[in-house]
């Protein structure tokens, strides 16, 4: 969405008198657009959602490494044994000298690929501080010769039709299911409420992207990678409690959106969940260093 069609929207749902505070929440973002691609006429290397990923030698396909059950979760592993040794599924590989220039933060990396993958059996959903093992983004930056690397036998159906990838400065505000549009109204007299007509605001799905805000189904998500990166469970209520939560919860506002993949189930065959999405996240000064295996996942579904 460009600040031209933001502003003619505001004008058309007739939210003029929240403008300002719509306004102020602008945040840039990097706007990801599919079209369907034949795979072999990809260059190696190019920017691409689903397909199979372009690794140099020094990177094997990555594996989800073994996890016992947690305790909370014995309803579903009852002997609490450890879960097979699975091949992550291929997501996206986006080529940095792409999408760097359209970065206003000047934090990503001029050159190199990022790789992202996610488990192929879909369990991890990130409230959980040992579901690192179930996503991967790694980065590479050197003169290797790029191979199109083929699926591992083993790896389940969650192998995706390739897309080839625009990439497109734009902006977005929060969703309406954000704190941040606490300044909207609900008029219990009128059926056409401020918040109806700032969901009208929004991106059609789907939407892909990097930075800006999430597109959220749920709730926020940065306070929830500072727990789980710091060890503690949130898969309940009981881990929004603990004690730590008051001085991680200043840290929220460092934590950076690297990229949104939706349920692009007409492009790549892509579904999480229930029509849901998977965020990657990576806190700022992770980002600036390169510290890319310190990202965390989120997924989000209806």
């Amino acid at each position: 969405m460009t600040k031209d069609e933001l502003d003619q929207k505001i004008t058309e749902h007739k939210l003029e008198h929240h403008r300002e505070a719509i306004e102020a929440g602008i945040r840039p973002c990097i706007r990801l657009y599919l079209a369907k691609a034949d795979e072999d006429e990809m260059p190696l290397g190019a920017s691409k959602m689903g397909g199979r990923p372009d690794l140099p030698p020094s990177f094997p396909w990555p594996f989800e490494t073994r996890r016992p059950a947690h305790d909370r979760d014995k309803r579903f592993n009852p002997d609490g044994e450890t879960k097979p040794l699975l091949p992550l599924s291929f997501v996206a590989q986006i080529k940095l000298s792409d999408v760097a220039p359209l970065d206003d933060e000047a934090i990503l990396p001029a050159t190199g690929i990022l790789y992202f993958f996610y488990s192929a059996e879909q369990e991890v959903w990130g409230f959980d501080p040992r579901d690192h093992s179930g996503f991967k983004v790694q980065y590479y930056d050197g003169d290797e010769t790029l191979t199109r690397t083929e699926f591992p036998a083993d790896l389940p159906n969650l192998r995706f039709r390739p897309c080839g990838i625009n990439a497109v400065k734009e902006i977005n505000i929060p969703s309406s299911a954000s704190d941040r549009v606490d300044f909207l109204t609900l008029d219990p007299h009128d059926v056409s409420t401020d918040w109806d007509a700032y969901n009208e605001l929004q991106d059609e799905w789907p939407v892909n992207k990097m930075f800006g805000y999430a597109d959220l189904i749920q709730g926020e998500q940065e306070l929830e990678c500072e727990l789980a990166t710091n060890g503690i469970y949130v898969g309940d209520g009981t881990g929004y409690k603990d004690p730590r939560r008051e001085s991680l919860e200043s840290n929220i506002a460092n934590w950076r959106l690297l990229l949104q993949v939706d349920s692009n189930e007409e492009d790549c065959n892509m579904m999480w969940g229930d029509l849901g999405r998977i965020y990657f996240w990576i806190r700022k000064d992770d980002l600036i260093h390169k510290r890319f295996d310190k990202s965390w996942l989120i997924l989000q579904c209806s």
